[in-house]
This record gives C-alpha cells, structure tokens and sequence, in this order.
C-alpha cells in the first residue's frame, strides 16, 4: 500500500506568495512523491517566519491530520523551507511524534552515518544564525538612516502628519520627511489647549471630539488610548524618535503576537520634524497628565489572577481588563468592548471573573499534579534555551575577533601614514571608514551580550518554589491566595486565549497547552451587566 503524503511549502512573507517560490516548492514536492509512488493527499502553503514553530497554522493542520491517520508522510522541499535554526528540530520531532515524518524532496544530508548527522546539525545552526544576522542587518540599516536624519516610514503616521518620500529616476528612495497635515494638526493643538486651559481628562477629550463627530486617525470614533498616545508624543514638538520601543513577536498557538518588551529606550535616535505645538505647551500637557493619574486613580479592590495582559481574546486578539460590576462581583472584559469604541467594532468578550480564574487555576494545578511531567518540561526547555545561548555566544566570539581586526587595520594605517606611504587625506578617510566600522561592530556586540541575558527559562529558587508548591498542591488541592497565584503564573509564564463564542479556554506557558471548556454561565455576563445597568 503506498504512503499517503501531505505537501508543505513555506514562504517568509505574504508579498512573496504571489511569487513562483511556492509553486515551484510543491513542483518538487510532486515530483519526489511520483517518483516514490505516493498518494498526495493534500498540498499547504504557509507564509510565516522560520523562527515559528506553535503560530503555525497550515502545518498544524498537517499534524493534526497525521494524528487521524490520514496521512503517512509530510513532504517539504528543503529544510530551509521548513524551517529555520532549531525550529527544524522541533518541526521534525512534532511531525514524527504526530506519525508522519518530515522528507525532503531535494537531496540532503546522509543522516545514516555520523558526519551526515553532524553536517545537518550545522546546517541548522548556520540557518539560525543566518536568520539573526539578517535581521541584525535590517535594524542597523534603519538606524544608520535615522541617524542621518530621515524618517523612517511605518505602516501606521503620526496623527497631524504624513509620510513624503523621494525617489531617484530608478525608483530607489533617497529622502522621507514628516510633513504636517494643517486640518489634523489644528485637532491636535485643540486637544492639547483642552488638556491645560480646561484642565480636561483624556475621557472627556475623547467624548467631546466624538461629540464634534472629528473623525478619529483610522476613521470611526475616538478611543481614550489614542488621545493618551498624541498628547505624551513628542513628535508634536518636533522630535520623531527611531527605535525608543522594542517589539518582540510571539510565537504562540496558532497565530503570530507582538509585544512591547522595552518601552522609551535611553538609546532611541531622534529626528527633527516640523513641529505643531511649542515646548512649553507640552510641557504644561505631561504636568497636567500627572496630576490626573494623581487625582482620579482608584486602587484595585480586588486581585485579578489573569490581570496585567494575562489574559487575550481569542476572537479579536484584544486582552480582557479586570472590572468590577457594582462592587459585588468582578469580571473580565475586552478592551474592544469598551464605550469609546464604535457600536460595529466593540467585541462581545465578557466573561465571569470567578468561573474564569478556577478554569486558569484548575489547568495549572493539573500540572502541578504531574511534576515529573513539568519539570521534565522545563528541562527540555533549559537545554533549548542552553543551545540558543551558544549560537549567540558564537555569533559573539566572531564579532570580538572581527572588533581585533579592524583595531589591526586602524595600527597598519597609522604606520603607513607615519612611514609617509600615505597622504593626510587618504588617511584621514580611510581611518573614519574603519571607526565607523568598528562603532557598528561595537552595537553589534552589545546587542550579543543583551542577547545572553534573555537567554532564560527559570532559575534554581524559582524551580525550588515550585517543587515546594507542587508539593503543597499533591497534599490538599486548594492553594495560597490569589497573590500568591499570580505570582506563581508569573514564574510559568501563564497566558491565556479565551473565545467567548465557544467559551474555550485556552492556556499556554511552560506547563505546556491545555485547553477547557467553560460553563454556560460565562457566556451571560454581559446580558447580566445589562440588566443591572438598567
């Protein structure tokens, strides 16, 4: 009986699925299985990063088509379009653990002997490292522009402003500016006269351009978050600033996330625009900012398990807010449920707050329950995270020796220019082209040494606290009070995906994925809201 395969192509981008990369993969991909005498069963083509490996959508389909046996084999082309680094492993070992082994359809490696299997291990590694050097690359090309005074254009302007680009005869961008929008740039210099002249909160700002039907940056109504936002920009007065927030991409189950992991960063370049308001003005806006955190801050009465992004919405990818409904009972809600938002895109995401922390809870002592299966868990991820440390410890050791020889080529130049082979010009050149060099090589291994730092998974006394609470837990089921579990989701790194059309729950971290069904009553929360609103 002949193998029944699945194809799988991958691409890094949507732009290149209209290109000839996928159908040229799965050509091969057929080929190889004619050859053979496979049935293919079904072909997929995915476009996502090869770092992924959980966000992929089309390949868990795959696997989960594996799973019920309905085919035998996964067919990819080579395992740069599997994947890259050691997300290859990974995707090799799901596949087979799912019955349906990874083949390739280009010639590879001869992994039956022992320098086949060393090779492929080092394609790997160099594929990782390749993937990282690209985008080392990209970053410090935009930085290098921002620091010449361009702007650099992004997908979403400044409110008040746009975007003006120009172009050399072949197309290529040679300047962009920020330029001001006069009819947008008189909203923001209302917004911000409200604020100090009528010492106005950012709600009522925003009800009141609501009320005036101004329409908001992306169309619709005004949100809170986007008034906050333009009065704490300082491109208002006239500085743009590159790179004063990192984002880090998250590779969580079934979709691509993006977070902030550093926020107004000391090292972020700023560019001169054409400001709107005067420096005094914003000034005046951030005391007056303070002095309403100061005056309307209301302590939280109650400790929400899942606070602090902790939770998501599965259906409109916003993150459930802890809330309270008349002091007697809490409950989540989605941020795009909110007042301030327009009736056609406000989610429907409540849930009970009470039935939603058991269900969170209940998952994670079920795998405290399991501690050999956890802790195994954890060990397996302390060696990925020990082999991703020696990728960016090699990648660190070539940036030092290429740091020694530029400094060797700054001490030839000088005895060149002292021995009189060279002129002042020439070595005046020549030696600001070789700092510069060494000036990138020497951010490069900044970002290495970063880099090692956030290379961790859990320390020795975090492990001891959850051994001690696993422990706890094995003796009497209920445990600690709700600080002390939101602690302890801290340390697993808890994040949860919660569909209120389904009223699953889904929770993620290093206890691995569990997924639970919610009762009934979660889904009447906002009705009962409703009702006591009336």
């Amino acid at each position: 009986m002949s193998k029944r395969a699945g194809l799988y192509a991958r691409v890094s981008t949507g732009a290149q699925l209209e290109n000839t990369s996928p159908e040229s993969q799965l050509t091969r991909c057929r080929q190889y299985c004619i050859e053979r005498g496979y049935e293919i069963v079904t072909e997929q083509v995915e476009a996502i990063s090869g770092s992924f490996v959980l966000a992929r959508t089309r390949f868990n389909e795959l696997l989960e088509m594996a799973g019920n046996g309905l085919i035998d084999v996964l067919v990819c082309d080579i395992p740069d379009r599997l994947g890259r680094g050691d997300a290859i492993a990974k995707l090799e070992l799901l596949a087979q653990l799912s019955g349906a082994p990874v083949e390739y359809a280009s010639p590879g490696r001869d992994v039956s002997t022992i320098e086949g299997l060393a090779l492929k291990a080092t394609d790997q590694l160099v594929s990782g490292i390749e993937r990282l050097n690209i985008r080392r690359r990209g970053l410090q090309g935009k930085r290098d522009r921002a620091a010449t005074g361009r702007v650099i254009a992004t997908a979403c302007r400044p409110y008040g402003y746009k975007f003006e680009t120009k172009r050399d005869e072949r197309g290529r961008k040679i300047s962009c500016t920020l330029v001001v929008i006069e009819s947008e740039a008189r909203v923001v210099e209302v917004m911000f006269h409200w604020l100090v002249d009528e010492c106005m909160t950012t709600y009522a700002i925003t009800m009141r351009l609501n009320e005036k039907g101004i329409p908001a940056p992306k169309g619709g109504r005004w949100t809170r978050r986007t008034v906050g936002l333009i009065l704490k920009s300082t491109v208002y007065i006239g500085e743009w600033r590159y790179g004063k927030s990192r984002f880090q991409l998250l590779d969580a189950p079934g979709k691509r996330k993006s977070c902030v992991v550093e926020r107004n960063r000391s090292d972020a370049i700023i560019v001169p625009v054409s400001p709107i308001i005067s420096k005094e003005l914003f000034a005046d806006a951030q005391a007056q900012l303070a002095e309403n955190r100061r005056r309307f801050h209301r302590p939280a009465k109650v400790t929400y398990l899942l606070g602090s992004g902790r939770l998501k919405c599965a259906v409109c990818n916003g993150t459930y807010n802890g809330a309270t409904s008349r002091g007697r009972w809490h409950y989540y809600r989605c941020r795009r449920s909110l007042t301030d938002v327009a009736e056609s895109e406000r989610c429907k995401g409540h849930v009970n707050g009470d039935l939603m922390d058991d269900a969170a809870w209940a998952c994670v002592r079920e795998a405290l329950m399991n501690p050999d299966r956890l802790f195994a868990g954890i060990a397996e991820m302390r060696q990925e995270a020990k082999r991703a440390q020696k990728m960016v410890e090699a990648n660190l050791a070539v940036i030092v020796a290429q740091i020694e020889k530029t400094r060797d080529r700054v001490n030839r130049l000088v005895d060149l220019y002292t021995a009189g082979e060279i002129d002042k010009t020439t070595f005046t050149e020549k030696k600001a082209t070789i700092q510069g060099e060494f000036k990138k090589l020497e951010s490069e291994r900044e970002d290495m040494l970063k880099r090692l730092g956030e290379v961790r998974i859990l320390d020795s006394n975090e492990e001891a606290q959850l051994r001690q609470v696993a422990a706890e837990i094995a003796e009497k089921l209920d445990w600690g009070t709700p600080q002390q579990r939101a602690t302890l989701f801290e340390i697993l790194r808890v994040l949860c995906f919660y569909d209120y059309k389904t009223s699953d729950l889904t929770v993620t971290g290093l206890i691995g994925k569990h997924v639970k069904k919610l009762s009934s009553g979660c889904r009447n929360v906002r009705r009962r809201i409703l009702r006591e609103r009336n």
